[in-house]
């Protein structure tokens, strides 16, 4: 996750995991995005025996010459964190990541710092609880915080559809320390993932996903068999209704918005 913080400072935050116990057979992906995107430089593997990741960040004033030594910021080398998103706000540093719970699910944290050295106790910001909270996505627009992420925490099996479904997920807050209950996006029987935040010039927030989800309400049996890009924007302290950005045969995945100076959106 590369942020720019200032006129001469970016700073990247990015999984890492040192080596491998068991048979090895861990798989992994590298995702590389420009400056202005969420990540980029992201590494992960599906091997469970692997050791916990953790969090390190590098500063840089230009983009291209980065500090030697990367600082850990996960506080725990026993707890396995994953996702990280960096922003700047109120003269401070928000980060915030996924972290394996101790239920056996997985929570939104978040922590902050002044001087990017120095951070804070992590926030609980999703519950400590059972459910599998991931893939956090922060901004800080018009006087608030809004915090987005994918969950499981909404599929009772009646009010969604039977089976494990993820929905987007958010919550906002004012002050950092102190945030709204988790509501859904716009729930439907679907598979909200990879969401991404970006903020136009008149301070609205846009959100885009990847989903498999239907323009209608529909029954478990007539979900779209492809994943498509999906927006939303949240204005006014609320949500438009999604849109599909894509609508293919094939699957669209792992999305990013944002708006040039000129005003067109890419």
């Amino acid at each position: 996750d590369v942020r720019s913080v200032g006129s001469s400072v970016l700073e990247e935050t990015y999984n890492e995991t040192s080596n491998f116990t068991g048979n090895g057979t861990g798989s992994g992906t590298r995702t590389t995005r420009q400056a202005s995107g969420n990540e980029l430089e992201k590494t992960s593997f599906s091997n469970t025996t692997a050791v916990p990741r953790q969090i390190y960040l590098l500063k840089s004033d230009d983009g291209i010459h980065w500090s030697d030594v990367p600082v850990r910021i996960t506080p725990q080398v026993t707890v396995d964190y994953s996702h990280p998103w960096l922003i700047y706000a109120m003269d401070k540093y928000y980060l915030v990541w996924d972290a394996g719970g101790s239920g056996g699910g997985r929570d939104i944290e978040l922590t902050f710092s002044e001087d990017g050295i120095n951070w804070s106790d992590p926030i609980d910001v999703s519950g400590i609880d059972d459910y599998f909270d991931t893939d956090p996505a922060l901004l800080y627009s018009q006087n608030q915080f809004v915090l987005v992420w994918v969950s499981n925490r909404f599929d009772n099996f009646t009010y969604i559809g039977s089976g494990v479904e993820t929905l987007l997920t958010y919550s906002t807050s004012v002050d950092g320390m102190n945030w709204s209950n988790a509501s859904a996006i716009h729930p439907r029987y679907c598979d909200d993932t990879s969401p991404y935040l970006s903020v136009d010039d008149v301070g609205r927030i846009l959100l885009t996903w990847s989903s498999d989800r239907k323009e209608f309400d529909a029954p478990p049996d007539a979900r779209d068999s492809n994943t498509n890009i999906w927006y939303s924007v949240f204005a006014g302290g609320r949500w438009d209704s999604p849109s599909p950005l894509t609508s293919v045969s094939e699957s669209d995945v792992v999305p990013a918005m944002f708006q040039d100076a000129s005003g067109r959106y890419w």
